[in-house]
């Protein structure tokens, strides 16, 4: 269940962490309780919907581990003679 009042610059966030006797007129609920303000997702913490870009970033880039070619092929002869075994082809 979600409730809240527009405007409210804190809240309450519970988050269920056990259930027992769900079966029964008196289930117990175990919550973990956090206060703060409540972003749109429903989370508390930093507001990352609100993030921008640094300047500082701006004109980098970096391709981050890529592979290119065949990579590291070896024929079933070579496999044994290095030791590896019979290699499924």
């Amino acid at each position: 269940m979600t409730a809240g009042a527009a405007g409210a610059a804190e809240g309450r966030l519970l988050t269920v962490v056990g259930e027992r006797g769900t079966d029964s007129d008196t289930p117990e609920i175990a919550t973990v309780e956090r206060v703060g303000r409540i972003q749109a997702d429903l989370t508390i913490g930093a507001d990352t919907t609100a993030a921008v870009s640094l300047r500082a970033n701006a004109d980098l880039s970096n391709r981050g581990v890529s592979l290119f070619g065949a990579g590291f092929i070896v024929t079933p002869e070579e496999a044994t003679a290095l030791g590896l075994g019979r290699i499924p082809v």
